[in-house]
């Protein structure tokens, strides 16, 4: 039995997601995803003092590791989770607008609600991030950013990407390594 098969009937979304490689024109409608995100999260993130510039920039192998350890969590994982596994992919079967509002919906709750739901069972320490208002706002402007650009692709690789920009940006840059 493949892996794909014991995921069951989530298991060929999840490997068409995956498969799906999106073209020019799919990494544009993401760039330009990406500039809409940062264009409202940046200066909601900048002026409620949740986001802040650091001062001094990581040592490189600090920086090194931000970037490969949030490629895989939580960028890699929370995509599958709540993009490839979690949304049905337009062209599977009950597929359409209604569903797939509701599924997007859904998605972006769960997505949002994780987060402090995560900080309250598993990582105390990052309760007081995890839990302010202005954290889950971005969370769920972030989610909506990787659920359309998936919804543009098919693909998991864009809102993979995006995520792990944001979260790179915000622990190395923006504050995010002093919080959790």
């Amino acid at each position: 039995m493949s892996f794909t098969q014991a995921l069951g009937p989530i298991g060929p979304r999840i490997a068409a997601a995956f498969r799906t490689w999106p073209g020019v024109k799919g990494w544009v409608e993401t760039a330009v995803i990406g500039f809409l995100f940062t264009a409202v999260a940046l200066p909601l993130g900048l002026f409620s003092d949740f986001l802040s510039w650091q001062s001094a920039p990581l040592e490189a192998g600090a920086f090194a590791a931000v970037l490969v350890i949030t490629f895989f969590v939580p960028s890699l994982f929370e995509e599958t989770l709540f993009r490839a596994m979690l949304l049905p992919r337009t062209g599977e079967p009950g597929f359409n607008l209604r569903t797939r509002t509701g599924w997007d919906l859904f998605g972006l709750v769960v997505f949002v609600a994780m987060h402090p739901l995560n900080a309250l069972l598993f990582r105390p320490e990052a309760r007081p991030v995890f839990c302010a208002p202005v954290f889950l706002a971005l969370a769920a402007l972030l989610g909506a950013a990787c659920t359309l650009a998936f919804r543009r692709t098919n693909s998991v690789w864009p809102p993979v990407v995006l995520h792990w920009l944001a979260v790179v940006c915000w622990k190395a840059f923006l504050g995010g390594s002093a919080g959790v």
